[in-house]
């Protein structure tokens, strides 16, 4: 993932993280999947609501809720473990998730640096790594796709 552009800030003193952040910049990247006509380099992604909440130390809880093309899409963190250091960070997340209605599991990992507005130079990375899906609606289980919010900071919200 590192050679693809996906940031890893490593340590065990990351920034607290605790918020809402709107993640409303999203431009593909790279996909791991050759086969994958889902995105073209530079393309929109969807508009991602993250709650970060109970941070101890290296462990956070998460959730988010997206809005795209007119289906919600949800998902409950079963476990989180944060890394970096001063205000850089890398969150690895597990969810259960359902997206355009389908069931599945997902990792996702951010990056990023944390300012008083927000994260500034955010790393998405999201692999679905188990689902419900024999139409192959969502991404296959395995494959990994990176996404950039280099253009704007992904700024701090007050509601969920």
């Amino acid at each position: 993932m590192v050679a693809n552009g996906m940031t890893i800030h490593e340590g065990t003193n990351p920034p607290n993280i605790e918020g809402i952040y709107l993640l409303d910049n999203l431009k593909f990247l790279y996909t791991s999947d050759p086969h994958d006509n889902a995105f073209t380099k530079g393309d929109p992604a969807a508009d991602y609501k993250y709650k970060f909440y109970d941070q101890q130390g290296v462990k956070v809880k998460s959730n988010y809720k997206a809005l795209k093309f007119g289906v919600f899409d949800t998902a409950t963190g079963s476990g989180a473990i944060i890394s970096g250091s001063g205000n850089k960070f890398t969150v690895f997340l597990n969810h259960a998730a359902n997206t355009e209605g389908v069931k599945n599991n997902d990792v996702t990992l951010i990056s990023g640096e944390l300012t008083s507005q927000g994260i500034k130079n955010l790393v998405y990375v999201l692999t679905v790594t188990q689902k419900e899906d024999s139409n192959n609606k969502i991404m296959k289980v395995g494959t990994y796709r990176i996404f950039t919010h280099y253009e704007s900071i992904a700024q701090k919200q007050t509601a969920y």
